[in-house]
């Protein structure tokens, strides 16, 4: 497969996962994000080229240690990120993340990370405990 059509492999992927979705490299560099993922940041389009050009990280946080957390697991790993979108205060949006591909034969490692807003996050679990409560 050349690189043309990888691309166009992972932003199939990424469309076909429901919700707001990114595969990154173990450095954060974007390799595919879905047009929902766009949309949490209320972007048209991303001209970052990596995680940390969108979301902030605290002083001396380690974008690589954060992302090596969900390369150790190839199920979806919980964890959150802070965002400003243009003209706002920061906004925590809630992730999870997993290994999508291992590296080998001069492929990189690869992690999927499906975003959401803590709103979204907060509604689920409060219908939850409703359901459970009834």
């Amino acid at each position: 497969m050349n690189a043309s059509d990888e691309g166009r492999h992972w932003k199939r992927l990424v469309e076909l996962v429901p919700g707001a979705c990114a595969i990154v490299t173990i450095t954060g560099e974007f390799v595919s994000a879905s047009r929902s993922f766009f949309r949490l940041l209320e972007r048209s389009d991303v001209h970052a080229k990596s995680l940390s050009d969108v979301f902030l990280f605290a002083e001396g946080e380690d974008v690589g240690a954060f992302l090596r957390g969900f390369a150790s697991s190839s199920t979806l790993t919980p964890g959150s990120l802070t965002v400003v979108v243009e003209g706002e205060e920061e906004r925590c949006i809630k992730c999870r993340g997993g290994l999508l591909q291992a590296s080998g034969a001069g492929a990189p490692v690869l992690l999927m990370i499906h975003f959401e807003s803590r709103e979204k996050a907060v509604e689920k679990f409060a219908a939850l405990d409703e359901k459970l409560t009834q």
